[in-house]
């Protein structure tokens, strides 16, 4: 069992602990959230969780038989040589598509998207990662 005095020391040592800890009192309605705030020095350091902002972006999809939508996609052609047509965002050659994206020129898979994000670079995105991120906005 433990004695009083321990209990005591206890008692002071937790009163301690609480004088670093500040709380901030947060009222909705009739509930009172009672949030700790840890003081190191001038300042604070609070654990938080983030959530990634969301950016609309237009993309659509390569598949066999939809290059005039590709074609109007990217805009303007301003090279038709041969077999090979496209822009300088897009080449299209002997039935592959590659986009000049930021890292590089980048191959596209069929089923895989073509983004173009609100600055106006393109990515490339596997079918299963675009569905798992972005929904279609009406």
């Amino acid at each position: 069992m433990i004695s009083r005095g321990h209990r005591l020391g206890l008692f002071h040592e937790s009163l301690y602990i609480m004088s670093k800890i500040y709380f901030k009192k947060i009222f909705f309605s009739r509930v009172v959230l009672v949030i700790p705030f840890i003081f190191v020095g001038k300042n604070f350091s609070v654990m938080m969780r983030y959530r990634k902002k969301p950016q609309n972006v237009e993309a659509i999809k390569w598949e066999d038989g939809n290059l005039e939508d590709i074609i109007e996609f990217f805009g303007k052609l301003e090279e038709q040589e041969g077999m090979s047509l496209g822009n300088e965002s897009f080449k299209y050659y002997g039935n592959r598509l590659f986009v000049f994206t930021p890292e590089g020129v980048t191959p596209v898979a069929e089923g895989n998207y073509v983004v173009r994000n609100v600055r106006g670079e393109y990515a490339v995105m596997h079918q299963n990662h675009f569905e798992k991120n972005y929904e279609v906005i009406r």
